[in-house]
């Protein structure tokens, strides 16, 4: 009998590996990953995230307030890029709400 506890013990140790594992997978294959970046609401500071935007499963962009300049930065799985840069003051920040 101690032998099929055992078996049993492992077998459930298993399943619920898996299903973390699992869960994990799902996880990393929702918009955003783990967290997803949302813009500061009524945040002063000196590094901001104005915007972000989804470009598939693994690529996104996302525009960021840095000092007086923005930056406008392509995230993916083999590395980050910058694309952009500019002086905050040419355009006005986007407002929550309007699209």
């Amino acid at each position: 009998m101690d032998g099929w506890m055992a078996i049993k013990a492992l077998a459930a140790l298993l399943v619920v590996l898996g299903l973390i594992g699992l869960l994990g997978l799902v996880l990393r294959r929702l918009p955003g990953g783990w967290a997803v970046a949302r813009a500061d609401k009524g945040q002063k500071g000196i590094l901001r995230i104005l915007e972000t935007r989804r470009l598939g499963m693994r690529h996104q962009l996302v525009r960021v307030a840095y000092g007086e300049e923005e930056h406008l930065l392509l995230l993916g799985p083999h590395g980050d890029l910058v694309i952009g840069r500019r002086a905050r003051t040419a355009m006005p920040e986007r407002k929550e709400g309007n699209s």
